[in-house]
């Protein structure tokens, strides 16, 4: 009888409980996903990365780096493909830095590998449905955007074609930053301008016209069937930008690009053709990781971050910054790609970081990213939790555990 009295005792608190925590829940979920879609409720900053938390002795660095280079001469590949996207872009100057080191044989062990970079693709979604094609996937990498490389991997979002099975990451670069450009005399001040304005929105198997798609898909949502966004597809960004100043019937508004901040190409128009503005897109973080949401049901994913463009990076004036949006990029491999290529690579990215950063950013601009992004580790995507659907290439996934002590395995998403 005591017991059953005390068992009936329990069940209002216990009851009382469950209902405090659904309405806690309640709450979160109204504030992520409710209103208008632009709350700044859901901020994501990126969390700090294993290597931040405690730094690696570099006693595990080395042995990890010994072990890379044992295996340089088991590898079946000569000739390496470095898939990276359009010229004069952060993709072709990245690739051109990581071809240079690997056919350096200093660094490769002299085993014969002569890689070179491919800058004459689309950008990340033809570099990854290259990755697909049976004769690149032993001795090819590709650059991009990492929110792409889950879309390519299960055929979803708006990612156009069938899925492309066994992609793997290699490790994160740094972040494609979300460029709204406009001339600087621009009646456009913010995206809830560009209802009934035409975009230059990038190539059809870009990046960059993926997360136009999603952009414009949710500006219409907030704003009404009546704001209609006229998007452009099929110029490269050096033809896009001219329509900035043409006066015939492909005049462009505006000029969406995804991609490192500065990128050479936007510079040489800035300083050559016309003066330009950014506008700020941060307010839209919220209503892109719906989107998301909507693919995955994952409110845990950490991809798409806020960030912002410096003045110092395209020589703005005047000299403030704008806020706007950041995604991951990185380096992916087909899960059947050369074992010691992959950790080659790996070893690189971690070890001569400094190069990579070199390639995009004078000293002044890094020092300016790092404070406002944090530079990134190769393996900052775990942060991000890209790798609850892409997997980590066992190579690499071996480079960091050994060097920087990272965690294996991923988290499964959060419903």
């Amino acid at each position: 009888m005591s017991n059953t009295r005390s068992r009936l005792g329990r069940r209002p608190i216990a009851i009382t409980a469950l209902v405090i925590l659904a309405a806690i829940v309640g709450v979160f979920i109204g504030r992520a996903f409710g209103g208008d879609g632009r709350s700044p409720m859901l901020v994501s900053t990126p969390p700090s990365t294993p290597s931040a938390q405690t730094a690696a002795p570099e006693q595990a660095r080395r042995d990890a780096a010994t072990e890379a280079k044992a295996n340089l001469h088991a590898t079946t590949c000569t000739t390496v493909r470095i898939i990276a996207g359009q010229p004069r872009t952060p993709y072709s100057q990245y690739a051109s830095t990581l071809a240079k080191l690997i056919s350096d044989p200093a660094l490769n062990g002299g085993n014969g590998w002569r890689a070179f970079p491919d800058s004459d693709t689309s950008g990340t979604s033809q570099n990854l449905k290259n990755l697909g094609v049976p004769e690149n996937r032993r001795c090819t990498l590709a650059l991009a955007q990492l929110n792409v490389v889950v879309d390519v991997q299960n055929g979803r979002g708006d990612f156009t074609g069938g899925a492309v099975e066994g992609l793997s990451l290699v490790g994160q670069i740094y972040y494609d930053v979300l460029q709204l450009i406009v001339p600087a005399d621009s009646s456009i001040h913010s995206a809830d301008d560009l209802c009934g304005k035409t975009v230059e929105s990038g190539l059809l198997d870009s990046g960059t016209h993926q997360i136009a798609t999603v952009l414009f898909r949710q500006i219409t949502r907030v704003k009404g069937a009546g704001c209609v966004v006229r998007p452009v597809t099929g110029n490269r960004i050096t033809e896009a930008l001219q329509k900035l100043h043409s006066t015939g019937a492909d005049h462009a508004d505006a000029v969406l690009w995804a991609a490192g901040a500065p990128t050479m190409a936007v510079q040489e128009y800035n300083d050559s053709y016309q003066k330009i503005k950014f506008v700020p897109l941060d307010d839209w973080q919220s209503a892109i990781q719906r989107d998301w949401y909507s693919q995955y049901l994952d409110v845990g994913a950490n991809v798409f971050t806020r960030a912002a463009i410096e003045p110092g990076d395209y020589n703005l004036i005047p000299s403030q910054p704008t806020a706007t949006l950041a995604v991951p990029n990185g380096i992916v491999a087909s899960r059947y790609a050369d074992p010691a290529l992959v950790e080659f690579a790996a070893w690189m990215m971690d070890e001569h970081s400094a190069e990579f950063k070199a390639t995009l950013w004078a000293t002044h601009q890094a020092q300016a990213q790092a404070r406002r992004l944090g530079f990134a580790t190769p393996g900052s995507f775990i942060a991000t939790n890209i790798c609850r659907y892409v997997p980590l290439h066992p190579a690499a996934e071996r480079y960091y555990t050994h060097a920087l002590g990272y965690p294996t395995g991923c988290p499964a998403p959060t419903p």
